[in-house]
């Protein structure tokens, strides 16, 4: 399979996934961080605390969890999440039904449908794996932001030594089996298998850099586990 169908079956095989997991993603994703995820959440929102108002883009929202969370620190953001996802954007819709500062839509990482230097802050978060080209998505939020606009990515760091990460695919699994049914199951299996949850943070810091950002800066989190990567446009 050459590049750009490779490319095309994981952007496929993502949205087909994640729509059939959206109504239980916020328990799956509880089970898999083994109840982590707001602490390291929180850690992409105080990296914008020093942002007083402006506009965040939060790309791969999923149900929508970082912009709410924002806006529950700074009231004056105007902060848009999208996602491949339409089921989980109508979750994500519903949980903030209850504010016009956030808006969430339909859309692609890797062509974002916003003209340049549009952006304070585009961040995200557990995604990284998902995207169809890091690269693009890397590029097109460069391009979306405005100068001195901040990058901010969360992931979980893949690990280099095989067997744990083998042990840690099969976690992945069989640790949410109670909130899926088999087909979820084994087509979660299939997307574990094929290494679209892999996230290499010194390739994500390589790229990075090469997208001309400046005072780029990674922190590994709870023993390395998961990253948190910073940058400047």
């Amino acid at each position: 399979m050459v590049k750009g169908e490779k490319e095309r079956d994981k952007n496929k095989l993502a949205k087909s996934l994640f729509s059939k997991l959206a109504e239980n993603y916020d328990k799956i994703s509880k089970i898999v961080t083994k109840g982590r995820d707001t602490h390291w959440r929180n850690k992409v929102v105080y990296e914008l605390s020093r942002l007083r108002s402006g506009k965040v883009l939060d790309i791969g929202t999923g149900t929508g969890e970082i912009p709410l969370m924002l806006h529950k620190k700074n009231r004056k953001l105007d902060i848009i999440g999208i996602d491949i996802s339409k089921e989980m954007i109508n979750i994500a819709k519903a949980k903030a039904k209850n504010t016009r500062k956030i808006k969430y839509m339909e859309g692609r990482a890797g062509h974002l449908d916003f003209e340049d230097n549009t952006f304070d802050a585009v961040v995200s978060a557990f995604s990284l794996g998902n995207f169809e080209n890091i690269g693009d998505v890397i590029s097109e939020a460069h391009r979306v932001l405005k100068e001195n606009g901040k990058l901010v990515l969360l992931d979980i760091n893949k690990r280099s030594n095989s067997i744990p990460k083998q042990l840690s695919n099969l976690y992945h699994v069989f640790s949410v089996a109670p909130v899926m049914d088999m087909r979820t199951k084994e087509e979660l299996y299939a997307y574990v298998k094929k290494g679209m949850f892999d996230v290499d943070r010194h390739v994500v810091e390589g790229i990075v850099k090469n997208t001309n950002f400046r005072n780029v800066k990674v922190k590994q989190i709870t023993l390395g586990t998961a990253f948190i990567l910073t940058a400047v446009k």
